[in-house]
């Protein structure tokens, strides 16, 4: 089972990244195969090489850790482990171990996919404690969405898969590790968005944005610090909205308790619900009749939030076409 890992994780010059990898102007080359407009990627390799992706990043990633070790500066490493993105591949010793299972042929790469990644993100961990960084390293690990539709992978009961904003599309796993300030582990169900890890870092750091731009996420300190069990702002995502916000698309919004799905049409909304994720994580339930003011008073809040990511696509002038990449759009 080879792999050609060709410039894993890159992106052209463009301020407008559309895609994974559509081959067009503003997205990832093919991670799969050689491809002509490669520009930035961060190996350049031309021919293939054995073994699983991840492992490769993290070889990538051991060399940066060196280098920061023997600076003792901080640093900011992003490691976007892949391999279990379509198409997943599983490499030895993975691929025979399932194998022996009994499992299907998806089921061997699936999962063997997971299993090599996840021993990598323990390279990770060890890495940082061979080098002395691991007390006073703030390790976050997530995924991006939901299983993909016809994978084996699992919701566990919620309603939906990726590319819907259901809980089954956009609920993941997270997990932070810093020894130096978490001192007992501990499950939170607080709500927690990949928006969130910059206004965290800089609080982190005692710094401030240096301008007055809207950002979407909240310092989650005080929840890693155990002060509290709520975020002070909802999270939201839009998705499909295609280039104006014109189209059909769907937005949710989620609060420590509710949650609005809605879906728009030429720019106006034709329905909502509201749901209790605290007793209804599937949401089935829908409490529109119920919590009256509350849902009038949410989906006031989305629109407010809805404006100012439009106002944002016009300023940065970015915006996902239609008939390009089909990929999650959180915004």
């Amino acid at each position: 089972r080879r792999r050609l890992r060709l410039n894993c994780g890159c992106f052209n010059q463009s301020v407008c990244i559309k895609g994974h990898y559509s081959g067009d102007d503003f997205s990832c080359i093919n991670y799969w195969g050689p491809d002509s407009k490669s520009q930035t990627g961060i190996t350049n390799l031309t021919t293939p090489e054995e073994g699983d992706d991840s492992e490769f990043l993290v070889d990538q990633l051991e060399k940066f850790l060196n280098g920061m070790a023997s600076t003792k500066k901080p640093f900011l490493a992003y490691v976007p482990l892949h391999t279990v993105h379509i198409r997943y591949i599983a490499v030895e010793p993975y691929l025979s171990y399932y194998k022996k299972k009994g499992y299907k042929d998806v089921e061997v790469d699936y999962y063997g996919a997971i299993t090599a990644m996840d021993a990598q993100i323990g390279r990770i961990r060890s890495l940082l404690g061979k080098l002395g960084l691991k007390d006073n390293t703030l390790l976050w690990f997530a995924s991006d969405n939901g299983p993909e539709v016809g994978t084996p992978g699992s919701t566990n009961g919620l309603s939906g898969r990726k590319r819907q904003l259901t809980e089954g599309g956009i609920r993941v796993p997270g997990i932070i590790e810093w020894p130096a300030m978490i001192k007992k582990n501990r499950v939170a169900t607080t709500p927690v968005v990949s928006s969130d890890l910059l206004p965290t870092i800089l609080d982190v750091l005692g710094l401030k944005m240096p301008d007055a731009r809207p950002v979407d996420g909240v310092s989650v300190l005080p929840l890693i610090k155990g002060e509290t069990d709520q975020r002070p702002r909802p999270i939201g995502f839009a998705y499909n909205v295609g280039g104006n916000f014109n189209g059909s698309y769907n937005v949710s919004w989620v609060d420590n308790k509710y949650k609005i799905d809605s879906k728009f049409e030429k720019g106006k909304i034709v329905e909502s619900f509201i749901y209790d994720l605290t007793v209804d994580p599937g949401e089935h339930n829908d409490l529109s009749s119920k919590v009256k003011d509350i849902k009038m008073s949410m989906l006031k809040d989305m629109e407010e939030w809805r404006q100012s990511v439009m106002e944002s696509v016009k300023t940065v002038g970015c915006m996902m076409n239609k008939t390009t990449s089909t990929e999650e759009s959180e915004l």
